[in-house]
């Protein structure tokens, strides 16, 4: 058993399957011997192998956490979706209180395409357990997809109570807040966030989002000007700005800002027409005409209804 040990310690994986398979010979019950040969084949990514050690170590000890987790997880990676629900589901009906077990499964139904029985879970647990953060922020998250704004802004709230100046909570709940209208709040929220970490980019995504839903030309480009600041040197980012330039009628730097997209993604029609739109404003007609083309060709019906609007 101490090679085994010592193979596990150096992290030499293909030792510790050699010395633990022997153990799982010599001492067949020994549930420790069947969960170390999983984990080690996991390592190894011999999924298969290692998936049968966990069954084996759950029957030889059905109250082990572990055997389950192990279990659910090795099924999981190997797509078998349904051997993983059930093993979770039979985990919780043991441990019900365990948040991982909980947020496991939920994440497991999620990527089966399975949201709603996803957020379920959550719901049941916060039901039984009010004061697990991960999972009220699982649960906000699940409620943000469907579009169910006001609740996800509840439960991100609650996840916010339980972990104050929780950032990545914070930003998701502005995002919400946002979702629903509530813009004063997400405002509030982030500033106060980027009062504490000036260069959160998400935070400062958040504060661009709701000067243009509020259509604040100035501040939107004054927002996206920090944007790049913190290398946020996106195509969308510079369209952005380019457009906020041609509204207050800065013409020149609308046409740098166009530039820098088109350089991003040579194929952006709304960013070829507007280049276009603002090199003819400024007298460059031949220029104007040679954008307007491709910006035609890849997207006619937005480039038609452009010029139908002027």
């Amino acid at each position: 058993e101490g090679l085994a040990v010592s193979a596990f310690s150096r992290e030499d994986f293909e030792e510790a399957r050699i010395e633990y398979g022997r153990l799982t010979e010599l001492a067949p019950e020994q549930v420790e011997h069947w969960l170390n040969l999983g984990i080690a084949l996991r390592r190894l990514n011999e999924l298969a192998d290692a998936l049968p050690c966990f069954v084996r170590a759950r029957e030889i000890r059905p109250d082990s956490l572990h055997a389950h987790t192990h279990l659910a997880e090795t099924a999981w990676d190997l797509k078998e979706f349904s051997t993983a629900r059930a093993t979770y589901e039979a985990a919780i009906a043991k441990w019900s209180d365990r948040e991982e077990l909980t947020l496991g499964l939920s994440h497991l139904l999620d990527e089966m395409g399975l949201p709603e029985e996803a957020e379920t879970v959550c719901v049941q647990y916060c039901a039984r357990k009010t004061d697990k953060d991960q999972v009220w922020f699982r649960l906000g998250y699940l409620q943000s997809l469907r579009g169910a704004a006001e609740k996800s802004v509840e439960s991100f709230e609650k996840a916010l109570g339980l972990r104050p100046e929780w950032p990545e909570a914070e930003v998701n709940a502005s995002i919400a807040l946002i979702a629903a209208g509530q813009l004063d709040s997400a405002e509030a929220k982030l500033t106060s966030l980027l009062g504490r970490q000036p260069d959160h980019l998400e935070a400062t995504k958040g504060l661009a989002t709701i000067a243009l839903t509020r259509n604040e030309d100035e501040k939107a480009l004054d927002v996206h000007a920090r944007l790049i600041e913190l290398g946020e040197k996106t195509a969308d980012v510079y369209y952005n700005c380019g457009v906020l330039s041609q509204r207050l009628e800065r013409t020149d730097d609308a046409v740098r800002f166009y530039r820098e997209a088109i350089a991003l993604r040579k194929d952006f029609p709304e960013a070829l027409l507007n280049l276009g739109h603002a090199l003819k404003l400024i007298g460059e007609d031949d220029q104007a005409r040679s954008l307007w083309i491709p910006a035609l060709e890849l997207d006619p019906e937005l480039s038609l209804n452009y010029f139908r609007r002027r």
